[in-house]
This record gives C-alpha cells, sequence and structure tokens, in this order.
C-alpha cells in the first residue's frame, strides 16, 4: 500500500472510532438518567376499567406479577390458583402462597390509594378473585367458569382476555 491510501485509512478508522465513541457515550448517558416509572405512569390510565381478565396459573412468578400488573391497569382479574393437594385435604388456593402474596398487595395498593389526610385518591384499581383452577382437570374448568359467572357484573356475559401462563 502506498502512503497516501494509509493516511486516508487512517483517517476513516479514526473517524469512525470517535462516531462509535459518540453512540456510546450517548447510550450510557440516556440509561443513567432513565427514571423507572413505569408502573406509576400506567396505574392512573385505568385501561382495563369494566373488563374481566382470567390469569390460568397465578402461582408461578409470571402469572402472579401478570395479575398484579393487570389489576393496576383497572382489570378485574381472576386469578387461577392450582390447589395444592390433589385429594381435596390440606391446604387450598386461598392458603397458599401466591394467595397470600395478592391479598398482601392488594392491601398496600389500598393503603397507598388513601393520602395522609384520609382522602381517597384519584386512581382506581381492579379487582381481584382468586379462585382454584386446575387446567388439565374438566371438573375444575367447569367450577371456575361457574365461580367467573358469579363474580361477573349484570349484563356483562364473558371474560376480555385468558392468558394462559
Amino acid at each position: 500500500m502506498d502512503e497516501q491510501t494509509l493516511v486516508i485509512l487512517a483517517i476513516q478508522l479514526t473517524a469512525l472510532t470517535g462516531i462509535v465513541g459518540s453512540l456510546l457515550l450517548y447510550l450510557l448517558c440516556k440509561v443513567r438518567t432513565k427514571s423507572h416509572t413505569y408502573d406509576t405512569d400506567f396505574t392512573s390510565l385505568n385501561v382495563g376499567t369494566g373488563r374481566s381478565v382470567l390469569v390460568t396459573s397465578c402461582d408461578t412468578g409470571f402469572g402472579l406479577q401478570l395479575a398484579l400488573h393487570l389489576s393496576g391497569l383497572g382489570f378485574r382479574v381472576f386469578a387461577g390458583l392450582k390447589p395444592a393437594a390433589e385429594d381435596g385435604e390440606g391446604e387450598t388456593c386461598d392458603d397458599s402462597d401466591a394467595a397470600k402474596i395478592l391479598r398482601a398487595r392488594l392491601k398496600q395498593r389500598e393503603a397507598e390509594m388513601v393520602s395522609a389526610d384520609g382522602a381517597v385518591q384519584g386512581v382506581t384499581f381492579g379487582t381481584m378473585i382468586t379462585l382454584p383452577l386446575d387446567v388439565t382437570r374438566e371438573d375444575s374448568l367447569h367450577e371456575a367458569v361457574n365461580i367467573v359467572r358469579r363474580h361477573l357484573p349484570a349484563g356483562e356475559d364473558g371474560l376480555w382476555a385468558v392468558i394462559n401462563t
């Protein structure tokens, strides 16, 4: 290679390095200053007001987080929890860890809705109804359908979504 080609390649490499460095610096600054207010931004939207959703397996981490998030968006969530004992004895779905977490989070949200002076703030959260649900058993599915029908408001005929986790 002659000297002129080497000089041009060196200039191009220097320019490319400068561009890459600038992009990395920009991305680093964006990541460091980004605030994590995802939940608070969307809870005031009440997207799901009046809509009912069934989440089939709320005893898994994903199902539990999804049910809590949808409830925070204003959906009426039917949280399906698999019964612990197959023979019907022992722990019920209301005694499971997931059901206890759901109840604790809902109580926490209710407490957050009431401000220090006792006035209720404008944010509404959806309701959460736990029900025993084992999607592999047909009798459990029929029982879940009956529970959902009992808790739907008058005039509402079905679910807006069913999420099988």
